[in-house]
């Protein structure tokens, strides 16, 4: 996957993987696995997958030229499978999918700058 624009853009694609989940604060990070913690419980959706989301979008930060210890927060999420990260100025869209002949979902992110008029 590629993604190109004016200003810094990111891109990631993950299969969700199944981990435990001192494993995923060994790749996460503490501050970043409970995001991923918090955002389980709000949307519903297993760890493996939350942990899956803030995974990519640390990549999409990574790739956008941003350090490792870079800030990410939870921006917004919707019933339609979206979930939104905030890193200042830089929104990371994710989204789980399923493609046909993948076993498993994927989860795909998005990086670009925050619209002004945009909330997250």
């Amino acid at each position: 996957m590629l993604v190109t624009g004016p200003g810094p853009v990111g891109c990631d694609v993950e299969p969700v993987t199944p981990r435990s989940p001192s494993l995923w604060q060994d790749l996460l990070g503490q501050e970043r696995f409970q995001l991923a913690g918090v955002l389980s419980k709000e949307r519903g959706e297993a760890l493996d997958t939350t942990a899956t989301r803030v995974w990519t979008a640390s990549e999409c930060l990574k790739k956008a030229g941003a350090m490792v210890t870079t800030p990410l927060v939870l921006g917004t999420y919707s019933i339609d499978g979206w979930t939104v990260f905030v890193s200042g100025q830089l929104s990371i869209a994710t989204v789980v999918v399923r493609v046909q002949g993948c076993e498993g979902a994927l989860v795909f992110a998005l990086l670009c700058r925050r619209c002004r008029d945009h909330k997250a």
